[in-house]
């Protein structure tokens, strides 16, 4: 796979719509984090879910959703974020109707 396919960009006010289809194993997501992003909140299903929340508790802190980074653009109006998995960032762009 290319490098930079798990890298998606899109409008900062651009309204999304995540699959439904968890962003880490792609199983059908059964539950949604309360991270949003693009207004969205990012599905699971539910044995990542509860990884998600084990590793939370472990460290005791919130942190980013495994499986989802925020990037830094460098374009005002911009937002990037990066999939851990492609198959991932691929159904999103498809879902939004974003070109790679």
């Amino acid at each position: 796979m290319p490098k930079g396919t798990d890298r998606v960009e899109f409008g900062a006010s651009q309204a999304l719509s995540w699959p439904r289809l968890c962003v880490l194993c792609l199983s059908p997501a059964t539950e949604e984090v309360s991270t949003l992003i693009g207004g969205c909140r990012i599905p699971y299903c539910d044995p990542c879910h509860a990884k998600v929340q084990r590793l939370r508790l472990i460290l005791r802190a919130r942190l980013a959703d495994p499986g989802v980074k925020l990037l830094k653009s460098k374009r005002p109006g911009i937002t990037a974020v990066r999939f851990s998995n492609p198959q991932y960032a691929d159904a999103f762009r498809k879902a939004n109707s974003l070109i790679p």
